[in-house]
């Protein structure tokens, strides 16, 4: 069984699971033939919601300047790379995840 989420017009989210509902799967379509696994859930609920979360910080990476690759967030000027992990993060604020993004953006460009 799968459910599709909308994250944006280039990006959707799956979530895959079988019968026994033992692996649920969550995968985020880039488009162009690639494809990210987000992570494994427990529960479809799980997923729903940790996808619900990375849909709200992919659209404050968007904001912040980076852009969507498999297993990454990169900002577009300077090449910075993010773990898509870091918005999957359901328990933390999605403020603590447009902080996280802004220190590795700041980080980075201090080191060049």
């Amino acid at each position: 069984m799968q459910k599709q989420i909308l994250i944006s017009k280039e990006v959707n989210a799956e979530i895959i699971w079988d019968s026994t509902d033992k692996t649920i799967l969550a995968v985020a379509n880039l488009g162009n033939n690639q494809s990210c696994i987000l992570d494994y859930y427990d529960s479809v609920e799980d997923a729903e919601l940790a996808v619900e979360h990375f849909r709200q910080c992919y659209e404050i990476a968007v904001d912040e300047g980076f852009v969507l690759v498999p297993e990454f967030f990169v900002h577009q000027e300077t090449g910075c790379k993010v773990t898509v992990a870091e918005g999957l993060a359901a328990h933390e604020s999605v403020e603590v995840f447009r902080e996280t993004l802004r220190i590795f953006k700041r980080g980075f460009q201090a080191a060049q």
